[in-house]
């Protein structure tokens, strides 16, 4: 009986024109549990186009936003027969007004090489784009082309205020919530205390107790030195004699 058997098999990119030996063997089991195998020799001839390059290229990020500034990478594969000469890589755009290119250089037989791009797209509108890549040899003859999309999106930056404050201010504001504390206490006997204003109010009533302990002392050491006073002239008044 015959059997039919098809396989594919990966050849590297970068592989010069010429003919590789491959071997392809058969193995199995028979009926009988005896091993057999089968080996066949041949040659796998890779033919080349004379002139041939392949582009990679691709945009990161691919989306942007506030910081516009993306790198196109892009790598040329040299898979044709020639030794390349003067190879120069383009990115375009003509929505972003974008035509840069990067230096000539030369790519032998089976190597590649690799350029990057800087992209400063600050005054750009949102929307996207496609980047034409394009890979060139003697300068102006087109190999290869690829379009690598970009997305712009809008700039969500968190706006922050500063305000400065003086010590001079910060002093007023201090005194006026004592003149308003001290205000309110004159005229309420009673204070309803809020939840949300537990904090502000104990804030008040220690300030209120520093003020009514610094009265109280300052009372009690006037009269205290009133009572020394007096206590000091009567030791100075002279003794009277009385008349026999």
């Amino acid at each position: 009986d015959t059997e039919k058997e098809t396989i594919s098999v990966n050849i590297p990119l970068l592989l010069e024109d010429d003919s590789y030996k491959i071997l392809i063997e058969a193995e199995g089991v028979d009926e009988n549990g005896a091993r057999h195998k089968a080996v066949l020799e041949g040659e796998l001839e890779a033919d080349k186009k004379r002139h041939e390059l392949k582009l990679e290229a691709r945009v990161f990020p691919t989306e942007v936003s506030c910081s516009r500034t993306p790198t196109v990478s892009a790598r040329v594969l040299n898979l044709g027969k020639d030794d390349e000469d003067d190879v120069i890589v383009t990115v375009n755009s003509a929505e972003l007004g974008i035509q840069q290119e990067s230096k000539a250089v030369d790519i032998d037989k089976a190597e590649d090489h690799s350029t990057s791009f800087n992209l400063n797209l600050n005054g750009a509108r949102i929307g996207t784009y496609n980047l034409e890549v394009s890979a060139f040899r003697d300068e102006d003859n087109l190999e290869a082309t690829e379009m690598v999309p970009l997305i712009i999106k809008e700039c969500q930056e968190v706006q922050t205020r500063t305000f400065d404050v003086t010590e001079q201010q910060i002093g007023q504001q201090q005194q006026d919530l004592i003149n308003r504390l001290i205000a309110q206490q004159q005229q309420q006997p009673s204070v309803t205390v809020r939840e949300s204003d537990d904090g502000m109010l104990w804030t008040a009533f220690a300030v209120i107790i520093v003020l009514n302990v610094g009265l109280l002392i300052f009372i009690v050491g006037a009269l205290m030195i009133k009572g020394k006073r007096k206590q000091h002239l009567g030791q100075q008044q002279p003794k009277v004699k009385k008349a026999k």
